[in-house]
């Protein structure tokens, strides 16, 4: 599940620790495996409702068969005499009262802090292999796109045995739906319709994600004409008030008339000449 990430802390347990005691202590708390990124894509629906998502992930995960340590089963590692496991060599550098730590990687392990002579033949060393896995994700109501959610404990695992792995990131995309476009929590929806219902108005059933409502097009309505269904988006992250439902109008004009549809035209376009011209000769004579 999707919870925050607890940062990695150590107690303070030796009496009067030197300068390089507490770096070799801060070195080994920082050695949690890398933080893992995915993209999940979700739909409309479940933003909406928020809720499990199974989501497919392909990730290094520890060897079973050297449980992680990189080397043949009956053998392991053995601890870097230069750098005495810690992979970094330290030294101090006193400037007046101050004694200052100063550090670099152990060229003798690479900064692994151990040795393998002999390596895992099933991840060739490595402490890791690559599987699938199938993990459930709590997705919040109202999700943002490319929101990015954190699952603890299931990103890359550490280089080093014993220290946890890193976090998996979630990136959260919507899918393309061919109803809606989205735009933060509103919607918008297209929505054709015939010349006449455009001339007249009509009442047409259009979809939302809460199912099918109608919308009542008033008579006149213009090509590329907005239309605004309050409350049909989506919720605000976390819940809350939704956004709304836009229906951009589209009007299809007939290509191909019938016989009587020609000549139902024809008579519109007789009526609308004699009333333009109506219109004409009364603003001549107001003049």
């Amino acid at each position: 599940m999707v919870e925050p990430r607890d940062d990695n802390e150590t107690e303070e347990t030796a009496d009067e620790p030197s300068d390089s005691d507490h770096f070799r202590h801060s070195v080994s708390s920082s050695r949690r495996g890398e933080d893992h990124a995915i993209n999940a894509t979700i739909r409309l629906e479940r933003v909406l409702t928020g809720g499990e998502e199974t989501i497919h992930v392909r990730r290094p995960v520890a060897c079973v068969a050297c449980q992680g340590s990189g080397a043949r089963q009956g053998t392991k590692p053995r601890i870097c005499a230069t750098c005495g496991g810690s992979g970094y060599l330290v030294e101090s550098e006193r400037q007046g009262f101050v004694s200052l730590p100063q550090s670099s990687i152990c060229s003798h392990c690479g900064g692994r802090g151990r040795l393998i002579d002999t390596p895992c033949p099933d991840c060739s060393g490595k402490g890791h292999i690559a599987r699938d896995e199938v993990l459930t994700v709590r997705i919040p109501v109202g999700v943002e796109e490319q929101a990015t959610l954190r699952v603890p404990g299931q990103g890359l695992p550490s280089d080093h045995p014993g220290c946890p792995p890193g976090d998996l990131l979630v990136i959260v995309r919507t899918a393309v739906d061919p109803r809606f476009e989205r735009d933060g929590r509103d919607l918008f929806h297209t929505e054709m319709l015939d010349v006449v219902d455009a001339a007249l108005g009509t009442d047409v059933e259009v979809s939302t994600l809460d199912g099918p409502t109608t919308l009542s097009i008033p008579p006149g309505t213009q090509p590329e004409t907005v239309l605004r269904l309050p409350g049909g988006g989506l919720p605000r992250f976390g819940g809350g008030g939704r956004g709304d439902l836009y229906v951009r109008v589209k009007v299809r004009v007939p290509e191909h008339l019938s016989d009587n549809e020609r000549y139902l035209f024809e008579q519109l376009r007789q009526v609308r000449i004699a009333r333009a011209r109506s219109h004409d000769h009364e603003t001549t004579r107001s003049a």
